[in-house]
């Protein structure tokens, strides 16, 4: 489901934040574990816009345009 919404958005694959690789499908934990897994790998920052999608059984599927506030004071740890 990543790909077509990438493709409709004229967005790069290459920039998308996916948790699949390292968790498996974790229906609806799999917006934060892929936020979070992008803020460790430094490809998300505070002040950035961010598209959080997802798909649930059927035709459920939801979707926010946010601008993230990370706490500063906050360091996230190594990855995995």
């Amino acid at each position: 489901m990543i790909e077509p919404v990438c493709e409709r958005l004229n967005y790069p694959l290459s920039q998308a934040l996916y948790s699949l690789d390292y968790f498996g499908n974790t229906s609806a934990a799999s917006i934060p574990l892929a936020l979070d897994l992008g803020i460790r790998e430094g490809k998300v920052h505070s002040g950035q816009r961010v598209l959080l999608y997802g798909f649930g059984a059927g035709l459920a599927h939801a979707g926010v345009l946010t601008e993230l506030q990370l706490d500063e004071q906050v360091a996230p740890p190594d990855i995995l």
